[in-house]
C-alpha cells in the first residue's frame, strides 16, 4: 500500500477551566459584533447538513494567513499556537493499511508520543481535499451550466442524477480483549464533491477513548459515503473523485494532514506570562492561559464551525500602588492592555436558509496585561 504520511501535533498548555463568567464575556463579544441579541438556534440536522462553500473557506484561510503573518512580525506566540505550520513540528507518522473507493484506514504509532499525567482538552483531524480528477469518469460526467458545485452523471439506463455533496465520516477502531475490535463513529461532515480546501473533524472522543484503553497502534478510519437523490453505481463511482492529500505527499508540503492534540501541560511562557509560583503571581500582573473549546461549550457547539477552540488568555495577579505617579494611592487592577482579533467561521440563518459566514472578531485574544487605575476612580 502507499504510504500515507500524517502528523500528530501535541499543543501543550496549562488548560484552565473556562468559568461561566468568562464564557459569557466571549459570547457577549461575538453577539455584539454581529448585532444579535441572542445566540442563533440551529437543529442537529441543520448543522449536520452544512456544506462550507469554497469561497467562504478560502476567505477564512486568507484571514488566518494574514493573522499568522502579523503574529510573526510581532514575535508573539498567541495565535501561532492556533495557526501553526505543520512541517515545522514533530509528529507521529501514520500509514494507510486499507484503501478502497469508500475507505481509508489510518494507523498511528502512539507509543511514548503523549506526555504523562496529562488531560486531553481537544483533538482535531485536519485534512486537505484535493481538486477532483474528472478524467476518471469524464465520459459519463458533466457539470450542469451555471453551477460548478453540481456533478451530473448519466447511468447505463439513461437516467441522470445530480450529485453535489459527499459525506466523509471518521471512525475509531479499538481492539477488544478477545482479539476482536470495536468501531464507532467519531465525526461526520458533508463536503462539496467539486470543492477543494481544508476540512476539520473533531476527534476528541477518539483520543480520550484511546487514552482510557491505550494500545501502541491507534486506528482511525475515513469513510466516504456519497449521498444523492438516488444512490447507485454512478454515485459509487463518483466517490473515486474524492481524495485528500497524504499519499506520496512531500514531507515539506504545507498541505500534509495533521492531527492536533491539545493537552494541559504548560508550554514555555513569555516574560509577560504568569509563572507557576503563586507568590510571584500575587505581586505581578501577568497573563494566564485560558483555553476556549467551542466544541464543548453549549452555546457555541452548534453555531461556531472554525476554529474548534483557541487560547483566549486572561489577566491575573496583583498591582501595587505607584505613588510616584499617583499621589493618592488610587487602586489599580491587572487588566488587558493589548488584544488581538480572531477569525471565526459561523452559521447564520437568512430567510429560513442556513448559511456559512466568516468574520474577524475584535478583542478575542489577550496579548498583554498591565496595571491600570480601576474604572470610575477619580484621582
Amino acid at each position: 500500500f502507499d504510504s500515507f504520511r500524517t502528523m500528530i501535533i501535541i499543543v501543550l498548555f496549562l488548560a484552565l477551566v473556562m468559568t461561566s463568567q468568562a464564557s459569557n464575556v466571549i459570547q457577549d463579544g461575538i453577539l455584539t459584533h454581529l448585532g444579535l441579541g441572542e445566540v442563533p438556534r440551529f437543529t442537529h440536522n441543520e448543522v449536520r447538513n452544512v456544506v462550507i462553500p469554497d469561497e467562504t473557506r478560502r476567505k477564512y484561510e486568507r484571514m488566518v494567513e494574514k493573522m499568522t503573518k502579523l503574529e510573526r512580525n510581532r514575535r508573539s506566540s498567541s495565535l501561532q499556537d492556533l495557526f501553526r505550520s505543520v512541517h515545522k513540528k514533530t509528529g507521529i507518522e501514520g500509514d494507510v493499511i486499507y484503501s478502497d473507493t469508500f475507505r481509508e484506514e489510518l494507523k498511528f504509532d502512539m507509543e511514548g508520543r503523549l506526555p504523562d499525567n496529562y488531560m486531553i482538552s481537544m483533538a482535531e483531524l485536519r485534512l486537505f481535499k484535493k481538486l477532483p480528477n474528472h478524467n476518471r469518469i469524464l465520459s459519463r460526467m458533466r457539470t450542469p451550466s451555471g453551477n460548478w458545485n453540481d456533478v451530473q452523471l448519466s447511468s447505463a439506463r439513461g437516467r441522470t442524477q445530480v450529485i453535489r455533496n459527499a459525506r466523509v465520516s471518521i471512525h475509531l477502531s479499538l481492539p477488544l480483549p478477545d482479539g476482536g475490535a470495536v468501531t464507532e463513529l467519531v465525526d461526520s461532515r458533508l463536503i462539496l464533491v467539486n470543492g477543494s480546501g481544508w476540512h476539520t473533524f473533531d476527534v476528541t472522543s477518539a483520543i480520550r477513548k484511546w487514552r482510557r484503553h491505550p494500545v501502541r497502534y491507534m486506528t482511525i478510519t475515513l469513510e466516504l459515503k456519497v449521498h444523492s437523490s438516488s444512490p447507485g453505481r454512478a454515485a459509487a463511482e463518483l466517490a473515486r473523485l474524492i481524495r485528500f492529500t497524504g499519499q506520496r505527499v512531500a514531507l515539506d508540503s504545507p498541505r500534509r494532514p495533521e492531527l492536533v492534540v491539545y493537552t494541559n501541560v504548560k508550554e514555555p511562557a513569555r516574560t509577560s506570562d504568569c509563572s507557576s509560583s503563586r507568590h510571584n503571581r500575587q505581586h505581578k500582573c501577568c497573563r494566564e492561559n485560558r483555553f476556549v473549546n467551542f466544541r464543548e461549550t453549549k452555546w457555541s457547539k452548534h453555531w461556531i464551525l472554525e476554529p474548534a477552540g483557541f487560547n483566549a488568555y486572561h489577566c491575573a495577579g496583583g498591582c501595587r500602588s505607584d505613588r510616584r505617579r499617583n499621589s493618592k494611592g488610587a487602586p489599580r487592577s491587572c487588566s488587558a492592555s493589548e488584544t488581538n482579533s480572531l477569525p471565526i467561521m459561523y452559521l447564520v440563518k437568512k430567510g429560513g436558509v442556513v448559511q456559512v459566514e466568516v468574520s474577524e472578531f475584535p478583542n478575542m485574544v489577550i496579548e498583554k496585561c498591565s496595571c491600570a487605575l480601576d474604572s470610575g476612580y477619580e484621582v
